[in-house]
């Protein structure tokens, strides 16, 4: 799945402001594991959104969490009962990432339709017809942004380079550093590869050039 780079970029810088807005309003904010209280505390004031966390049931065991948004300003983040601890922290925690990085292209009214799209586009690769794979393309473009937002806050920045190092040189495994951190093991290999590494310092030279 190939991503737009100037999406990606965007998402990167949307995360460092997020964790400049997590040292002013939560406290304890380079705690590890990362709250998704302090996530969603900080994503409220950047969006300007209030947004409340709820668990629902459900037998289609594939869906973790889905955000709903309404025109007051107001959103709601979905997490299945029953979760992991660590799959429910960064479940709710990509949830409030696509309320920090969607752009209005990202959203639809329709849920149902968007799960149909999404479920169309991850499984099969099309839709009915020519504008539902355009659309599921979009909506699953969205789904890997947020979870590459998700990523790359769950593994901190400030975190990044030192479990770079340690994870090649065999100080650490991959499995030890999931276990410290509290998220899934594929995330941490996600933010630790070395391609999500350069697309975040190319992102951070645009936002501060020298």
């Amino acid at each position: 799945m190939k991503v737009n780079l100037a999406k990606l970029l965007r998402v990167f810088q949307r995360v460092e402001l997020l964790e400049e807005q997590m040292k002013v309003y939560c406290k304890d904010p380079e705690r590890i594991p990362v709250p998704w209280q302090h996530v969603v505390d900080a994503v409220e004031q950047i969006a300007g959104t209030r947004v409340t966390v709820t668990r629902f049931t459900a037998e289609v065991r594939a869906i973790y969490g889905m955000v709903e948004r309404f025109d007051d300003k107001t959103a709601r983040i979905l997490a299945r009962a029953g979760l992991a601890e660590d799959v429910e922290n960064f479940t709710i925690i990509k949830e409030a990432a696509h309320i920090l990085v969607d752009e209005d292209e990202d959203l639809s009214p329709d849920g149902v339709t968007t799960l149909e799209k999404l479920v169309m586009s991850s499984f099969f690769g099309l839709g009915k017809n020519q504008q539902d794979a355009s659309d599921g393309h979009q909506i699953v473009q969205s789904e890997h942004l947020a979870t590459i937002a998700a990523a790359a806050i769950v593994v901190p920045r400030r975190e990044r380079h030192g479990l770079i190092a340690d994870l090649k040189s065999g100080k650490t495994t991959l499995a030890k550093t999931a276990l410290w951190l509290k998220v899934p093991e594929a995330i941490v290999s996600l933010a630790t590869s070395e391609t999500f590494h350069n697309y975040c310092e190319q992102a951070m030279q645009i936002a501060r050039p020298e």
